[in-house]
Order: structure tokens, then sequence, then C-alpha cells
């Protein structure tokens, strides 16, 4: 962080290749000349100086990463460690990204009631700006019952097996994840 701040002057345009985590901490990192000053109304405010950097994030897709919000207490019933594991113990080493997503995509039906549309999901329309607002008001109030974002929640159980998952997928799969899932 101390070399980006050094290397690139105050007021310059900066253009950053990418817009997935590594990316928003560059944009962070560059954002963060200022100070913190405490309002009358005991809010915590942060003072931009006068000389910010500019930056431009560019994306492959034009979307930035998912905003995170609370994590709730739902149980899965198909996106589960068990069935994860299951899957890997028929194909060990020839897991198909197919087989997994068949078990996401029924979870997300479960909790929410309807089909995904990943096709919105994937190609969404409209502009990053209008899709970012989106994404951090619904961080904010969650999408389910107590508050709680449901797919980061149900994504949030199988984090024990996803090392598990990737090693078994089949080498061509492993190589179309990177390419398109792996950020």
């Amino acid at each position: 962080a101390s070399e980006l701040l050094t290397a690139i002057p105050a007021g310059a345009e900066v253009g950053v290749l990418g817009s997935s985590l590594s990316a928003i901490e560059v944009a962070l990192t560059l954002t963060s000349d200022g100070s913190f000053s405490r309002q009358s109304s005991g809010e915590l405010q942060f003072i931009s100086s006068h000389s910010t950097r500019k930056l431009t994030l560019y994306s492959r897709n034009g979307i930035l990463p998912k905003v995170r919000g609370r994590i709730g207490r739902r149980p899965n019933l198909y996106f589960t460690c068990a069935n994860i594991r299951r899957l890997i113990e028929k194909k060990p080493g020839r897991l198909t990204l197919l087989s997994v997503f068949e078990l996401l995509d029924a979870e997300l039906t479960a909790a929410y009631g309807f089909r995904t549309d990943w096709q919105r999901i994937i190609n969404p329309a409209g502009d990053a700006v209008h899709y970012l607002r989106q994404d951090i008001q619904q961080a904010r109030r969650g999408d389910g019952p107590d508050g709680e974002l449901v797919w980061q929640t149900l994504l949030g159980e199988i984090f024990p097996v996803a090392r598990e998952f990737y090693l078994n997928l089949s080498l061509a799969e492993r190589e179309k994840f990177d390419r398109h899932f792996n950020t």
C-alpha cells in the first residue's frame, strides 16, 4: 500500500485492470488520502484530500464483486458438504461444475421460492453504478427473514469442502472454473 501511495502521485488519473477484490483494495488504498472527522451528530465522516486520485476500474464483464452482508443461520437442504462429498466419492478427480451447480440451483430455488434467472445474473442489463447501489442496499437490509443475505448464507455453508471440491474437478473443469468463476 505504501509503495502505491508513493509511486502514484496525488491527483493522478489511474486505470486499474480488473474489478475484483484486489482491484478494490487498490482503489481503497489510492483513495485513502484524507482524514476522519467526528461530526456534531456523532457520525464519523471521511474527509478526502483536495487532490485525490481519479480511478477507473476496467472489468471484463462490467460488474463489481457482490457486496457482502450478514450471514444467517439457515441450514442448506441440497447444497451441503455431505452432498458435495457424495459427488466427489462417485467421481473422484472427475467432478463436473454442472453437478455442483445443480445442487446450488436447487438450494437457491428452495430458499427463495422461485428459479434463479442465471442469464440476468451473468449478463446484467444496465450500468455498474446501478448494480453497485442495489447491492449495497440489499447488503444493508438483507433478503432473508432476519436481514441476512440468503445466497451468501447458503454459499458459506460449503466453505469446509471448497478446496476438496476444486481439487476433484477434472482438469478441463478446473480450467473452466479458473477462467470463468475464480476471482
